[in-house]
């Protein structure tokens, strides 16, 4: 079997359960629908399965495992847990959208209304798995991406489906606006980001991500149409990863998707986004950081710095002030989803390994498994908060207003007490994963070396502090509300045993990472 199938195998496997998913409307089996969570799960575990028999699985090293014969997709160490963690992720939303009383999805006549249109009633249809398995595949296929068109296709591969799944999520006419919104912006940020792709293209005459390091690095001098080309693909990127001056979509599309697919936008975008990123630095950045400055009248280093110290900045304040301002959770868990994006990036001023005796410049391991790590745990978290919210309906829709969580500690002790860690591990509180998260990235920051002076660190450290301390004050409102606010709970929770069983494995996943970190972190 060629190195290409090898590769590819886990990609085809997902898509070949999505188009069996997608002609299952056509037959007419009462059970069918019951049994596509099932079914879904399995075809998961099997690409899983497939991608443990990658060479060299389960350690971190930077060298290439496996290579396709034309080059084309190569595997590597931090790709591999990008294809882990995001299968494992999805077997997790597949238990959060299972819901076996809603097997029907009502006919659309007009703006439906009555507790028989529930919104969660879409996700037990085919389409829903179907598109699942359609954007988690192309964030397999990016993983071992490399070259710009196939890294292009799977980002849209990835986005693609998420567009429809707006959509049709709920059966009212916010969803309808959201999805169309998301589909038009995200049009937009994958026009540029192909530009800058084609710019890249036409300087260099080639699509291979390593052969196009090779032909900057050989450069005499940095020229000015590649600035131009990084910048389109990174503001393309910020699209993807929710980051400013892309962020003014994520707050209408959150609150108009159902729960189960606002689980999915906060993690699968965004680990394709930020892990694209990671190989445009590497592929585009690194060899212009290389060249001598004496022979390039740009300091490519320096600019670079102050490029990601500005969208680090700016996106993590930006979020953490619009959600300080929200009364609707799920636009609260919008705006702290830039919030977290701008703490990721911080990682990207530490990416660029340099040794100062030789000047010799690498990704630093630290930094990528910082990245990694924390868009893991990030996901984990959200998804369970998403998942708890997802049982809550209040006239016939969702319970979207922190206000109709108060009296839940009282009433549902153990989705509260669910949500609350969840919650604390978003704003970092010690004992659970987002603890670990962000130490790491801090960590990694402080070690940078070659980017941007320490004064600017310790400047940008701070700013991240005084972030920290906002998002704090608006992640306790909605503890508050559960645990401390008087009152009856008002809403209905539709409980069901796969989705509690969802929320439990988040919830218990985020206080095992949180105490014993060294269970994931010790694997890369």
């Amino acid at each position: 079997m060629s190195n290409l199938i090898i590769i590819l195998l886990p990609t085809i496997i997902l898509l070949s359960g999505a188009a069996i998913l997608f002609l299952l409307p056509l037959t007419r089996g009462r059970n069918i629908p019951r049994l596509l969570p099932l079914f879904t799960m399995v075809i998961i575990l099997l690409a899983l399965m497939v991608a443990f028999k990658y060479p060299g699985h389960g350690s971190w090293d930077p060298q290439t495992k496996l290579t396709s014969e034309d080059g084309a997709l190569r595997v590597t160490a931090p790709g591999m847990w990008v294809i882990y963690l995001s299968l494992m992720f999805s077997l997790l939303l597949v238990l959060v959208a299972w819901n076996p009383q809603r097997t029907a999805v009502p006919e659309l006549k007009g703006e439906l209304k009555g507790s028989d249109t529930f919104f969660s009633s879409y996700t037990m249809a085919p389409e829903f798995f179907a598109l699942l398995l359609t954007s988690i595949s192309g964030l397999v296929l990016l993983a071992v991406a490399n070259n710009l068109i196939i890294l292009f296709l799977a980002l849209e591969l990835v986005s693609l489906p998420t567009y429809v799944m707006v959509t049709l999520s709920r059966w009212r006419m916010q969803a309808r606006e959201a999805g169309l919104k998301y589909f038009f912006l995200g049009a937009l940020a994958a026009a540029i980001m192909a530009y800058g792709f084609s710019f890249l293209y036409g300087l260099t005459g080639q699509i291979n991500l390593g052969s196009i390091g090779s032909h900057l690095a050989a450069a005499e001098n940095i020229n000015p149409f590649c600035i131009i080309a990084l910048v389109l693909v990174i503001i393309g990127l910020c699209f993807k990863i929710a980051a400013v001056p892309m962020h003014f979509y994520v707050a209408d599309v959150y609150q108009g998707a159902a729960c189960p697919v606002t689980a999915l936008l906060a993690f699968v975008p965004k680990f394709a986004g930020f892990y694209a990123l990671i190989l445009i630095m590497k592929s585009a950045v690194l060899p212009l950081m290389g060249l001598p400055n004496d022979a390039s009248p740009y300091n490519i280093n320096s600019s670079i710095g102050l490029l990601f110290w500005i969208l680090a900045a700016a996106t993590m304040t930006a979020g953490n002030l619009l959600a300080l301002m929200q009364k609707n959770v799920k636009r609260l868990l919008a705006y702290s989803s830039i919030a977290h994006s701008g703490y990721i990036l911080l990682a990207f001023l530490a990416l660029p390994q340099i040794t100062k005796q030789t000047q010799f410049i690498t990704l630093a391991d630290s930094a990528q498994i910082a990245i990694i790590f924390y868009v893991a745990i990030y996901g984990v978290a959200t998804l369970g908060a998403f998942a708890v919210l997802s049982l809550l309906e209040k006239q016939s829709d969702e319970a979207q207003q922190i206000s109709d969580l108060t009296g839940l500690a009282r009433s549902h002790p153990g989705y509260a007490l669910a949500l609350a860690v969840c919650i604390f591990s978003l704003i970092g509180m010690p004992l659970t994963a987002g603890f670990v998260g962000k130490f790491y990235i801090f960590s990694t920051l402080i070690q940078s070396t070659g980017l941007i002076s320490h004064y600017w660190i310790v400047v940008l450290l701070v700013i991240a502090v005084i972030n920290a301390a906002i998002a704090s004050a608006y992640y306790l409102r909605i503890i508050g509300a559960c645990y401390l606010d008087d009152g009856p709970f008002t809403a209905k929770l539709n409980s069901d045993g796969y989705r509690a069983i969802g929320i439990t494995v988040a919830a218990i996943i985020t206080i095992i990472l949180g105490i014993a970190p060294s269970l994931l972190l010790n694997k890369f």
